[in-house]
């Protein structure tokens, strides 16, 4: 690819792992065909399987638009800026002349068996740029976003906990991090929204509903 004054060459480009969303495919299949399976075996002799249908097709059109989404997923380094494209759709923009430091690390858990790598693009000020977790993105994506950035990485030779990693370097923490509240908020209302769903479709195949006595 030639550059030209609107077309900055492509250093790399680099998408989330596939396996993730494999896994949540397989996931999707064998739960959707065990309770789709139980909601028409009980919806046909009433009649009322269309709504059943309705709601099958309609979890799978958000399945269908959350992959198409995952994959259109990526980070990609120009010689002039580093983009990332995340999930909902937002593009960001940053100016590769503001990389002054790329810090990859092994980090690990105290529940995990195993470490994941992640790397952090910072400015001279200290301010995150770019965060990649090895949850997300393997670790030759990793190496390869850092390497076009142009400034050598920094290595840490032992995995060190994410708490460690972080306070290590303030900032690099999303805003979701540090909050057990609200990470048991999220929990509860993912478990109130799957609850939600079912009795939805219990609702659409006229299957009686009791709670309680």
């Amino acid at each position: 690819m030639a550059a030209t004054d609107h077309a900055p060459i492509v250093l790399t480009r680099v998408v989330p792992r596939r396996i993730l969303v494999r896994n949540a495919l397989w996931s999707y299949a064998l739960i959707s065909i065990s309770l789709f399976g139980s909601l028409y075996y009980l919806s046909i002799p009433r009649g009322t399987w269309p709504g059943v249908l309705a709601g099958q097709l309609g979890t799978g059109l958000i399945v269908l638009v959350a992959y198409l989404r995952y994959r259109l997923t990526y980070i990609e380094v120009t010689t002039e800026s580093i983009v990332e494209r995340g999930f909902f759709g937002f593009t960001r923009r940053v100016p590769l002349p503001r990389v002054a430091r790329t810090i990859l690390a092994e980090t690990y858990r105290s529940h995990a068996p195993d470490s994941t790598p992640q790397l952090v693009v910072r400015d001279a000020a200290g301010k995150r740029l770019l965060r990649m977790r090895g949850t997300f993105w393997s670790l030759a994506a990793i190496r390869r976003v850092a390497d076009a950035t142009g400034v050598p990485t920094e290595h840490f030779p032992d995995p060190i906990t994410s708490r460690e990693f972080l306070s290590s370097f303030p900032g690099s923490a999303y805003w979701f991090e540090h909050r057990p509240a609200l990470f048991i908020a999220t929990v509860l209302a993912v478990f109130a929204a799957s609850l939600a769903v079912v009795l939805g479709l219990m609702w659409l195949a006229g299957i009686p509903i009791t709670l309680g006595n």
